[in-house]
């Protein structure tokens, strides 16, 4: 019995179907529609001035500088069915995330696992419409982020950072493969008690994806890549935040794709609003606004109230050595069927 291949035409049809449930290329869902960060999606998808440690590639590189603990965490943004397919099966779209930082005297690695599914698919030989087996398409991310900060200087800091992500969509009997790039800087400068921080990072720079068919028809997709600046207000300094019984902060962030060479550039240009308050420096709320900047009609707009919150235990947990427990939810702006929902546990090791 000889399996179905549906070929450059079929394929093609079968790649681009998902992207009709959010009219966004798949990898821009798993890296900012549905980033792996809560925070960022709760404060209105920003996240390049402010967001610090473990979780801060997915909008700034830069900010893994400021990692404190080896960090081990996941995340989770729930799948949802589809209207036109097998009821029973409710794996669209599920994705989750794996990840490991680590810190060093100036410096900061992280390492990032991301996996989407897109559900079971039947698929039949070329005589008989009789289905002979399912398959699982899956679109991973393997991703290495490295930062580094300048120190303290009279009163503000430095921070620079870059990440390498390898991109694999097995589809079908379609493949894709190709390599990106992020670069980011941050500077924080503090005056008054409060803290004004400056942010820039660069999205997906690299080739197009090219997707190969097993009979070796092949075609490119051209990468959406993204340009984030930020500007954010804390009302601390550097120092250990802990005995403050509240704090705030406001950030702002402009972000545009700018490849202009096709549909892309009409899917994303907004400005985002957000706000946090924390209690004693371990719990937090959060709220946000994703304004949709572009002048045209387009599928989707962008646009929608955010928000989210989360914990960290205030003192170290034995779990065989002590560990620092953290949780947080964050809430995005409806895109298509996507489940927006994103969860996030994270261990640190206390290693003093």
């Amino acid at each position: 019995m000889k399996s179905l291949n549906p070929g450059l035409f079929v394929a093609t049809l079968l790649l681009t179907s998902t992207h009709l449930l959010a009219q966004v290329p798949d990898y821009i869902i798993m890296q900012h529609v549905r980033p792996s960060a809560p925070s960022m999606a709760a404060m209105g998808y920003t996240g390049t001035a402010f967001l610090d440690g473990h979780w801060a590639p997915v909008s700034n590189p830069a900010g893994l500088a400021f990692v404190e603990r080896p960090t081990f965490s996941y995340t989770y943004a729930p799948p949802f069915a589809l209207p036109f397919g097998d009821t029973v099966d409710k794996q669209y779209y599920r994705q989750h995330v794996f990840s490991a930082s680590v810190p060093l005297a100036h410096a900061a690695f992280g390492f990032y696992y991301f996996n989407i599914g897109f559900g079971e698919h039947s698929y039949t030989d070329e005589t008989s419409p009789i289905s002979i087996g399912k398959y699982e398409p899956k679109l991973k991310q393997y991703q290495m982020s490295a930062a580094f900060n300048f120190g303290i200087f009279n009163h503000s800091q430095l921070s620079l950072g870059t990440t390498a992500k390898y991109l694999h969509h097995d589809y079908f009997f379609y493949e894709g493969k190709t390599f990106l790039f992020d670069f980011g800087a941050r500077s924080d400068f503090v005056t008054a008690g409060k803290t004004f921080s400056f942010g820039l990072a660069i999205n997906n720079i690299g080739g197009n994806i090219e997707y190969k068919a097993k009979e070796g028809d092949s075609r490119d997709e051209e990468v959406a890549k993204l340009v984030k600046a930020g500007f954010a207000l804390h009302n601390s300094g550097f120092e250990d935040k802990s005995d403050q019984s509240m704090q705030y902060l406001i950030s702002l962030e402009f972000q545009q794709n700018f490849n202009d060479e096709s549909y892309l550039e009409k899917m994303w240009k907004s400005l985002g609003i957000g706000a946090e308050l924390r209690f004693f420096n371990h719990l937090f709320g959060q709220i946000g606004y994703l304004y949709d900047l572009y002048k045209d009609e387009h599928a989707n707009d962008y646009k929608g109230v955010t928000y989210g919150f989360g914990f960290e235990t205030p003192e170290p947990v034995k779990i065989i050595i002590p560990v620092y427990i953290s949780a947080a939810y964050g809430r995005g702006v409806d895109v298509g069927l996507l489940d927006m929902n994103i969860i996030s546990l994270g261990i640190s090791l206390d290693l003093k």
